[in-house]
């Protein structure tokens, strides 16, 4: 007897199931927003050196500062953990002392993570330098208030002479860091500066005088600055946001660094929201902050 409605109902269930899977996997196909710490480390290879906690209603210039006060003893904790990998044995071998931050766009936190690992670094005991070297959108001096009274790293650079280096450093409030700004100028290029021979000799004399030396860079994906950075030796840092970075991007950017010969020693995820993110909750990781007291947080910076 036809029609047979068993065998109806059993195509129509398995036809059914076909859609929905496709459908589901076309969607995470053009879904190329970063999401979880799958889409990172499968994506690049590169390990989760840290991840930061989402914080609201605060400005850009205090979130990056955590590492300094009490305001927010998580943040301040995810990048003293990161320090503490970067000192670790694999790394101090090599005697490197610099650390290049990177993103593959503009909005991902790279700033606010430089800005904090210099600071943990300072508190650790470290004569540590900041350098901002992203000489087309500077940001740093803002951030620390420096004014025009010290010269500006494009200008030095582009003069190209070294007894102006001593004229660049702004001593903050915070011990043992010292911060090198950078303003526009009509009369530099970047793209020249960066390229000449003269940006070796302004790293070289940052290894001499300085502990720790943390490079915040242009995004990768707009300009070739990180990459030609990257050349001058140091570790580099990649800086994703959830939900903003794009897949596709970061991978491109981990894949073009390696290939230039930087060294990408792992991401570091900003502004994860635990409580909504599961995909970042659940990461086998030491930075789930719900199980950490104030002390235990207020320990970890003291370190």
């Amino acid at each position: 007897v036809k029609p047979n409605p068993k065998r109806i109902w059993v195509m129509s269930l398995g036809i059914a199931f076909i859609v929905g899977l496709a459908l589901v996997l076309v969607t995470d196909t053009l879904e190329d927003r970063v999401s979880s710490t799958y889409d990172i480390e499968h994506g690049t290879g590169l390990r989760i050196l840290g991840l930061v906690p989402h914080v609201s209603k605060m400005k850009r210039e205090d979130i990056a500062l955590s590492g300094f006060g009490e305001q927010n003893l998580h943040i301040a904790e995810a990048y003293a953990g990161v320090r503490n990998l970067i000192e670790t044995k694999r790394y101090k071998s090599s005697g490197c002392n610099t650390i290049i931050m990177v993103s593959t766009a503009p909005e991902e936190g790279k700033t606010i993570s430089a800005c904090n690992l210099a600071v943990v670094f300072a508190k650790a005991g470290r004569k540590t330098v900041l350098v901002d070297m992203d000489l087309r959108r500077p940001r740093i001096a803002r951030i620390f208030g420096i004014g025009e009274k010290n010269e500006s790293l494009l200008n030095v650079l582009g003069k190209k002479e070294s007894s102006l280096f001593y004229h660049l450093p702004f001593e903050t409030t915070i011990s043992n860091l010292t911060v090198i700004g950078n303003r526009h100028s009509n009369d530099f290029s970047p793209a020249d500066v960066l390229g000449d021979p003269f940006l070796n000799v302004f790293m070289e004399w940052l290894h001499k005088n300085y502990d720790m030396v943390v490079i915040d860079t242009p995004p990768v994906g707009v300009v070739a600055d990180a990459i030609v950075i990257a050349r001058t030796g140091g570790y580099m840092i990649l800086v994703c946001r959830p939900d903003v970075s794009r897949k596709r991007a970061t991978k491109y950017a981990a894949h073009q660094l390696k290939d230039a010969g930087a060294d990408v020693v792992g991401v570091i995820v900003n502004d994860v929201d635990f409580t909504r993110n599961p995909y970042f909750s659940n990461y086998d990781h030491h930075y789930h902050y719900s199980h950490y007291s104030y002390y235990t947080a207020k320990n970890a910076v003291a370190d």
